[in-house]
């Protein structure tokens, strides 16, 4: 039957209209928006909480997942994510009447 899955989560990166000069780095060092509008303690404490480095604990915790794998997959997805962006800068831009294609609402 129908479900609802409700999730909170906290931005940790740009929003995409804060990238000022490209090429945009695939990872930002801290929200470049933290220090304008956000609380640096409620920043902080979301990194705690932040699902992907609990995940990585408890894989490391239980030796399904070694220091060496994951940096391997980190390294790979970081290459995957800087090539995708390189790609896009180099593309040229799309003519005017294509910027409504594949826009449906």
């Amino acid at each position: 039957g129908p479900s609802l899955i409700e999730s909170k989560f906290y931005r940790f990166s740009a929003h995409g209209n804060a990238i000022t000069v490209p090429p945009a780095p695939t990872q930002f060092p801290e929200h470049e928006a933290v220090g304008v509008y956000g609380n640096k303690d409620e920043y902080k404490a979301a990194r705690e909480r932040d699902p992907n480095k609990l995940f990585r604990a408890l894989l490391l915790g239980q030796g399904v997942l070694t220091e060496a794998d994951a940096k391997k997959i980190e390294d790979a997805a970081r290459a995957e994510m800087d090539d995708a962006v390189a790609f896009a800068l180099a593309s040229p831009l799309p003519s005017p009447e294509e910027a409504t294609n594949y826009v449906y609402a």
